[in-house]
């Protein structure tokens, strides 16, 4: 479990307890006038709390709303808002933020909410390296802000400065799914581009070996700096820096060594690194490049120029390797991805010489800045065209399942076969039968043959959404939490968590009823997954949201049922009855209390189903309910979950899925005194992450995410 004594600290005390914290500001994000977010890292020295006050240490993420200032790595401030142990969503077979922060060694998260909830205590250490770099970097981002085209400023700012939240969750998608995803994380690319374009200019008008290593050096490792200096930054940086140190002494660069001094650097500064998946990916992509670039080249047609088969060579050998982690990451596979980075990678080169050089001038003349700065515009405007078009085509793009352990096997044989088949260490016929028999393996064992019964209750936030899978490797759907503006739980946690664990077509997917907060996420299950049927309450094309899904179904092809009390769903190990409500009936109720209510039995488990239904629907649900497991309705809120329905329904395990609304949660301590009264087992999602129901040989097993992660988790007295 996590050992942070701030974090330790905020499990002891009530969860959404308002604190005032004073410490180090690190990793602050750049800040330009009309930004409405910022956030950065605390290091935290005391915390107070009402009339408490504890020197505690520990690192928290501060997420501040309405800024009105930027911040300075080294500076001394105090931040006052709500904090929480939970820093994000946390689910079964998903690696997402919270375990990228957990890996940097931060536990913990603060909301600031206004520009008086953070306030300086003291200047950040003049002569500090990581301070200047800290200022430079802010006063470069406010006068690009000024000087380049607006339309191309969120691009410029996320690549020539690293400051990665400018660039919004489609267009993000649109890179991902082209392949160019990579070109937005600051990273080794950013570095060999400014590398060898700056020793390709260099050598034209420089003859002394050494300053030009001098010069090529300072470049990058100010840029390494400005850029945030990323993980992924420096290494790339390192294995440079150890590259021209070669020639300095004229020795021969040894690539492999490079590479192992810089990961062995950054595992002896953080031992975490290893388990990140940017770190891995780097890592793969180098030395992937490094083992299959030079073949692959000198098998390409001579009759190509040369900086051709160098550029394909290259896009096509960073891959190799570094497959099974991308698709494990991100469960997309860019068919495109080389014809895409041929086309965007020079772009991208152009783009940051044109920053530099924008950047340059808006400190020494502002207003010659102005014309280098609306000149991006098209660079930048070309690039996103790109990747857009790309992207757009049906064969661009395949979103897979991460491999099983065999199939790993089976690529790593593949790969190992194709490498002595290349550098030629086995008879050629006998190396392609090697190779195919590799890629064979990969295929047949990319998926498993079999899958083990649950159902998981996803941690989505504030909202529902479950998935059940059957002995049979059925898999059904309950709500797909909330879409809007700002985040889409179908995509960030449903689907992926569905292409986690191989899920490519669904049975039946169940919206309960027709709030954003169930049915938001379930659009992206509609357009990316094979589904079989929607089912829904009477009255759900009444609703906005309802009538939006249904023509999303038409539009696709999916067929909807209506369901309505004394219905039922029968298969051969799967029986799902509806309790609630009356199609004739119950026509004037609220959208809450006309949520279906059903109970699902499989594999010997039995659960009810709730929706948000509230005490007036509650009392038509007369019969009497034993079940394993209970949803507690409309995430544990005040207005259910009477004592007359909790006499009714008898579970021994309550799941309340619930999460953040605002600085707190609808679910009420009153409630869950009724539960605690009445099961043995009360989990929460916000507290637990995603919980999974299992059959066992006497017994349900229980698990959650948290748990499994070994990350420290609140209980529900």
């Amino acid at each position: 479990m996590d050992d942070d004594p701030l974090q330790q600290l905020l499990l002891q005390n009530p969860p959404s307890t308002f604190y005032t914290f004073t410490g180090i500001v690190t990793q602050p994000d750049i800040w330009v006038d009309k930004d409405d977010y910022s956030q950065f890292i605390l290091e935290v020295e005391t915390a107070e709390s009402g009339e408490n006050q504890w020197a505690v240490r520990g690192r928290t993420l501060v997420r501040w709303s309405s800024p009105d200032r930027p911040l300075v790595h080294g500076e001394r401030v105090s931040v006052r808002g709500v904090a929480h142990s939970e820093i994000h969503r946390v689910n079964h077979g998903l690696r997402g933020v919270e375990h990228h922060y957990r890996l940097n060694n931060v536990h913990s998260t603060i909301r600031a909410r206004y520009a008086t909830a953070v306030n300086s205590l003291e200047s950040a250490p003049t002569l500090s390296f990581r301070a200047m770099t800290s200022r430079l970097r802010q006063e470069l981002a406010e006068r690009l802000s000024i000087a380049v085209h607006e339309g191309a400023l969120p691009f410029t700012l996320t690549v020539w400065l690293g400051d990665r939240h400018r660039i919004d969750n489609e267009e993000y998608a649109t890179f991902l799914e082209s392949g160019t995803a990579h070109i937005l994380a600051v990273s080794g690319v950013h570095i060999g581009l400014i590398y060898v374009s700056l020793t390709y200019g260099l050598r034209l008008f420089m003859r002394r070996n050494r300053l030009r290593i001098i010069i090529t050096l300072s470049v990058i490792f100010v840029f390494a700096f400005v850029a945030g200096a990323r993980i992924s930054s420096l290494r790339a940086a390192i294995m440079i820096g150890l590259y021209l140190a070669s020639e300095w002494f004229e020795r021969e660069p040894d690539a492999p060594t490079a590479l192992s001094i810089a990961a062995i650097v950054f595992g002896l500064q953080n031992p975490n690194v290893i388990f990140m998946p940017g770190f891995q990916l780097s890592f793969l992509s180098i030395a992937s490049l490094l083992q299959f670039r030079e073949p692959l080249g000198n098998r390409l047609p001579a009759s190509w120029p040369h900086w051709i088969r160098e550029s394909v060579s290259s896009v096509i050998s960073v891959q190799i390797l570094s497959l099974p982690a991308a698709v494990t990451a991100f469960h997309v596979v860019p068919v495109l991805g080389v014809v895409a980075n041929l086309a965007i990678i020079p772009l991208l080169s152009i783009v940051l010489w044109m920053a530099a050089i924008t950047s340059l001038m808006a400190l020494a003349i502002p207003l010659a800045a102005v014309w280098f700065g609306h000149a991006l515009r098209p660079v930048v405007w070309l690039i996103e065209f790109i990747a857009e078009s790309i992207a757009s085509v049906p064969i661009s793009h395949l979103y897979l399942s991460p491999p099983t352990a065999l199939g790993l096997i089976g690529y790593a044989c593949a790969v190992f076969d194709l490498l002595a088949l290349i550098y030629g260490r086995r008879d050629r016929s006998q190396g392609k039968w090697a190779l195919g028999f590799g890629v064979c393996a990969l295929i047949v064992f990319w998926h498993p043959w079999s899958s083990s019964p649950s159902v998981t209750f996803l941690d989505v936030g504030h909202g529902d959404s479950a998935v059940i899978r059957t002995a049979s490797g059925k898999t059904w759907v309950i709500d797909g939490g909330i879409r809007d503006e700002y985040r889409d739980m179908g995509k960030q946690v449903v689907a992926s968590y569905l292409r986690a664990h191989h899920v490519r077509e669904l049975e039946g997917v169940i919206a309960t009823h027709a709030d954003l907060d169930h049915v938001g996420g379930l659009s992206r299950l509609v357009t990316h997954f094979g589904v079989k049927r929607l089912y829904i309450p009477p009255g759900f094309e009444a609703y906005e949201n309802g009538a939006q899904l249904l023509a999303l179904c038409e539009e696709h092809g999916v067929k909807t049922i209506e369901l309505k009390r004394g219905d039922r769903i029968a298969a051969s190990d799967f029986e799902l009855a509806v309790l609630h409500p009356d199609a004739d009936r119950d026509r004037t109720l609220s959208i809450n209390n006309r949520s279906l209510v059903f109970t699902v039995e499989t594999a010997g488990m039995h659960v009810l189903f709730t929706g948000d239904i509230e005490e007036e629907a509650e009392r038509m649900i007369r019969d009497s309910i034993d079940v394993d497991v209970v949803k507690v309705p409309h995430h544990g809120s005040i207005s259910s979950s009477s004592e007359s329905f909790l006499d009714t329904v008898q579970a021994d395990v309550a799941v309340v899925s619930t999460g953040l609304r605002g600085d707190d949660t609808i679910t009420s301590e009153e409630v869950l005194g009724r539960y605690r009264e009445r099961t043995q087992l009360r989990l929460r999602t916000d507290f637990h992450g995603s919980i999974r129901i299992e059959p066992g040989p006497k017994r349900l097993r229980v698990t959650h995410a948290r748990g499994l992660s070994w990350i420290a988790f609140r209980t529900v007295e």
